[in-house]
């Protein structure tokens, strides 16, 4: 091999583990982006767990203060209704996006992300 075929033969291996490693390292800024994406959107459905447990816990002392002889207030039943529905809603879109990111899916009966290719769930049997 002369030096000139060398120099050549070189400078192709070169380029193509350039390539290479550039795809890698798009492919590594991509995933590092998504599971960026999915700890943000973890943290905001635990927040809207939180602020949910919150507003049952609320809904729970109205209920057991009626039990004492306390007047309910329908407005404010009515108030803690929507807010649970609104919250509800909410960690049910945040938990689709997470799906999404993951190329999972999310049973409705237990809750649990599996993988998207599954016909039941591993975990309590319901069949998507």
């Amino acid at each position: 091999m002369t030096y000139d075929e060398f120099v050549k033969k070189f400078a192709e291996t070169a380029e193509t583990v350039g390539d290479t490693v550039g795809k890698a390292a798009n492919t590594a800024v991509k995933k590092g982006g998504e599971l960026a994406e999915i700890a943000k959107l973890t943290l905001q459905k635990n927040n809207a767990r939180q602020e949910r447990d919150r507003r049952l816990i609320s809904l729970g002392s109205l209920v057991y203060a009626a039990r004492g002889g306390v007047e309910l207030s329908e407005t404010d039943m009515e108030k803690l209704y929507a807010e649970l529905d609104t919250l509800t809603e909410n960690i049910e879109t945040l938990d689709a996006k997470i799906a999404k990111l993951r190329n999972s899916k999310t049973c409705m009966k237990c809750g649990r992300s599996v993988a998207k290719d599954y016909s039941y769930c591993p975990v309590c049997g319901e069949k998507f």
